[in-house]
């Protein structure tokens, strides 16, 4: 699983390792670990040994020598192995043989669309079988999990198209905004453009506004943020296609936005910056 940033990450860990935790407390068993599953790989996204460290988290494994392999190749909702040693499912696995005994609660964890990214599994040192509100607990938790994973992908999608800030020569970039721009995004946008400022010795930046949509106050003020910061490393924000209704809001509204310098188009921004566009002949 992936998040936004260092904070969101490490709550993240923190959530995930308290729901292994708690599950090896419950149902009284060693290890419990994630993993996401790929055709030809599996990798352990998070676990938690209570006694034996058997599965460590970041572990990589050819995926025909896994019990991940194994519950999605079950196509069943759970997968419940007593004895992984002597199961002919699981006996010639290495991981396995390497225990000489032990026992396997598997279930796997889907998207929300229905595609599978991996697997929650519980594992003991000892041959064991499992309750039925135990295995109940387990298929609730990989729902969650699936749940949290879908809000972390759709996250890291907005992070991506949050601010595509595109170079057009030294110190000179375009950032166009479109769609919706809420508070999380406003956010993104904010640390992401300020730290290509910083990086790249952006001079001038052209924020084009053409295909932003303005619903209310917050996204004018979430710009004049993101400007004035700009203003404060030094550099010059631009606003081109600025369509008649964003113009008669900014108006309205008394925005700072209208003190800033506007063009109608991304050529004429570049014509005031000193750019001349010449035609091939």
């Amino acid at each position: 699983m992936q998040a936004l940033g260092n904070g969101s990450l490490k709550e993240l860990e923190r959530a995930a390792i308290d729901v292994l935790k708690r599950l090896s407390q419950f149902i009284n068993i060693n290890t419990v670990f994630v993993t996401r599953y790929e055709e030809e790989k599996v990798e352990v996204m998070h676990s938690f040994n209570r006694n034996k460290l058997i599965i460590e988290k970041g572990l990589i494994i050819d995926a025909k020598e896994s019990y991940c392999q194994v519950i999605i190749d079950s196509d069943r909702e759970s997968v419940v192995i007593e004895d992984i040693t002597s199961h002919p499912s699981t006996g010639e696995l290495e991981l396995s043989q390497e225990l000489t005994q032990g026992s396997l609660l598997g279930v796997p964890i889907h998207y929300k669309d229905g595609r599978v990214y991996g697997t929650l599994c519980g594992l003991d040192v000892n041959p064991k079988s499992y309750k039925i509100e135990e295995i109940e607990l387990f298929k609730t938790m990989a729902s969650l999990l699936g749940y949290v994973i879908d809000l972390d992908e759709v996250n890291c999608r907005v992070q991506n198209i949050g601010t595509p800030v595109v170079p057009v020569d030294d110190g000179v970039a375009i950032l166009p905004l479109t769609g919706e721009v809420d508070e999380r995004r406003s956010e993104i946008i904010m640390e992401q453009v300020l730290q290509r400022s910083y990086q790249d010795g952006i001079e001038y930046l052209i924020i084009d506004v053409s295909g932003l949509a303005i619903e209310n106050h917050n996204v004018s003020d979430n710009i004049c943020k993101l400007t004035m910061s700009i203003q404060l490393l030094g550099a010059t924000p631009i606003l081109t296609g600025v369509r008649p209704d964003q113009a008669i809001f900014f108006h309205q509204s008394e925005s700072p936005i209208n003190r800033l310098t506007s063009k109608s188009n991304l050529k004429e921004a570049l014509k005031w910056i000193g750019f001349q566009l010449v035609k091939p002949e």
